[in-house]
């Protein structure tokens, strides 16, 4: 999967789970998605989201909270469960 299509499909699913976003709002790899509203409960749920998005089983190394931290981090963690990293 390329990084356009990766980031496009990780975003839209990420925006369901952020409470403090507004729809038009941008979301940049450095933003803190804990302060965007990304509490423990809506990062079940968005792993959930994500791996029926992917078709994807997302290994238990990668779920470690510093992988939700950032829109970046949450990427990068998506591509290695791709195993493009």
């Amino acid at each position: 999967m390329d990084a356009h299509a990766l980031h496009e499909l990780a975003e839209t699913a990420l925006r369901k789970h952020l409470t403090a976003l507004s729809p038009e709002g941008a979301i940049a790899d450095g933003d803190d998605l804990h302060g965007m509203g990304l509490d423990s409960m809506r990062s079940i749920n968005l792993l959930l989201e994500l791996e029926a998005t992917f078709g994807v089983v997302i290994p238990d190394e990668l779920l470690a909270p510093e992988h939700y931290q950032t829109f970046g981090a949450l990427k990068a963690m998506l591509r290695r469960a791709l195993g493009g990293e």
